[in-house]
């Protein structure tokens, strides 16, 4: 399984986007994520992103200490 976000950036077409894709056999979940819980959801990929760069060399990541430093 695979887990996707996708960002509108029409809000009159989401209804129709829910529709087309809850037509899908294979789409198992539709969710609509608002206001903080929408940019904590993208926070959250990112990170997990930047942990996949890092883990494949293509990434420096700071150390608890640098990051405390800079607070």
């Amino acid at each position: 399984m695979k887990g996707y976000i996708v960002t509108l950036n029409d809000t009159k077409k989401s209804r129709f986007f829910e529709e087309l894709v809850g037509q899908l056999g294979f789409v198992e979940n539709i969710m609509e994520l608002k206001g903080g819980k929408a940019e904590f959801v993208r926070d959250l990929a990112d990170a997990f992103e930047d942990v996949r760069l890092h883990q494949a060399g293509k990434r420096k990541l700071k150390s608890a200490k640098e990051m405390l430093n800079g607070l």
